[in-house]
């Protein structure tokens, strides 16, 4: 997404990508690499039911839901405890399945390499807002609605470009950052 331009996107609007292992689909938001894999990548994922991640070995994941869903993961038949944030956090090479009660979760799904340091921060915003943290690399609108540049209004889930200013409508915010 270019500065001036884009800087809110509906979910619905970013392109779909099948899961490495083809049991899922994503939807990539931003990444960065210095070769060809990514240092770090940040997506939104469609999970059903039953569904295995893919392995990605030498990554660490960090899962947040954004929904009210019910989303469990289970390593091994065990169920991964989420932190404060409802992130759950695991190796990217474990055999993860996914547990979904009802209708297909969208979930926030962040791969680092090793040295980097997520954190997942929730905000409930009325008002303007605008994040100017350096670290901050995206921000998901995960209910609510936003108003943005030329009065366009955006409602959840939707993928706000760090630095934009928007007019918040009892917005629940989860910004992402990566260190």
């Amino acid at each position: 997404m270019s500065p001036n331009t884009g800087s809110v996107r509906s979910v619905s609007e970013l392109p779909v990508t099948p899961w490495r292992n083809g049991l899922g689909m994503t939807r990539p938001i931003y990444s960065a690499s210095d070769n060809e894999q990514p240092d770090w990548r940040i997506s939104i994922a469609t999970v059903t039911d039953g569904a295995a991640f893919s392995s990605f070995a030498g990554y660490n994941r960090a899962f947040t839901p954004l929904s009210s869903e019910t989303l469990i993961l289970l390593q091994d038949g065990i169920q991964l405890a989420a932190d404060a944030s409802g992130t759950v956090r695991f190796d990217g090479a474990a055999h993860v399945v996914a547990r979904v009660l009802g209708a297909p979760a969208l979930a926030v799904n962040v791969m680092t390499r090793a040295g980097h340091r997520v954190q997942l921060h929730w905000r409930t915003v009325t008002g303007d807002y605008s994040n100017h943290d350096p670290d901050t690399r995206a921000v998901i609108l995960a209910d609510g609605s936003v108003t943005a540049f030329a009065a366009k209004m955006f409602s959840a889930p939707a993928v706000i470009r760090p630095g934009t200013r928007v007019r918040c409508t009892r917005a629940r915010l989860l910004e992402i950052r990566i260190s």
